[in-house]
C-alpha cells in the first residue's frame, strides 16, 4: 500500500508523538543485515506492524532467499540519501543529506524462494545489469 503524502505526514506526526510522550518500545526491529533501526524509524514500525521483528527491503529478502509474498504491503520507513557531491571543477564536498521515504518488509511478509524463483531473479538482476551498462 502506497502512502498519500498527508498520510505519511500523519504518521510521522503520531510517531513523534510517540516518542515525545516517552513511550519505548519492548523490542527492537532489526534489519536483515542485523543493524537496529532508529527510535524514529522504531515507532513507525510499530505503529503499522506492532507485531516485527525482522525487517529487509524487498531486495534484500531476495539476496536471503526469500521472497516477499504477493498482495503484502511494505512499512513506511525514512532513510537517508546524500545529494549534491560537488559540480565539476569544485572540490568534492560531503554533500547534501536528505530523508526519503522507502519501505520494508518483515519476514512474516516473505516465504522461502524456489529453485525456479531464484533462477527468474538472477536472470532479471542480469538483464538490470546489461539495461544500465547500455545506459551509461
Amino acid at each position: 500500500m502506497a502512502y498519500t503524502r498527508e498520510e505519511k505526514h500523519n504518521l510521522v506526526k503520531a510517531a513523534q508523538a510517540a516518542i515525545k510522550a516517552g513511550r519505548q518500545p519492548d523490542f527492537w526491529p532489526t534489519s536483515i543485515e542485523g543493524h537496529t533501526y532508529s527510535l524514529t524509524n522504531t515507532m513507525l514500525i510499530l505503529l503499522q506492524a506492532p507485531a516485527a521483528t525482522v525487517l529487509g527491503g524487498f531486495r534484500q529478502w531476495i539476496a536471503a532467499g526469500r521472497q516477499v509474498r504477493k498482495g503484502e504491503s511494505g512499512i513506511l520507513i525514512w532513510f537517508p540519501s546524500v545529494r549534491g557531491r560537488g559540480e565539476e571543477g569544485e572540490e568534492e564536498g560531503p554533500g547534501e543529506v536528505r530523508f526519503l521515504t522507502g519501505y520494508v518488509f518483515d519476514i512474516s511478509q516473505t516465504e522461502e524462494m524456489t529453485y525456479a524463483d531464484y533462477e527468474t531473479e538472477k536472470h532479471n538482476a542480469v538483464c538490470r545489469e546489461a539495461e544500465a551498462e547500455v545506459l551509461a
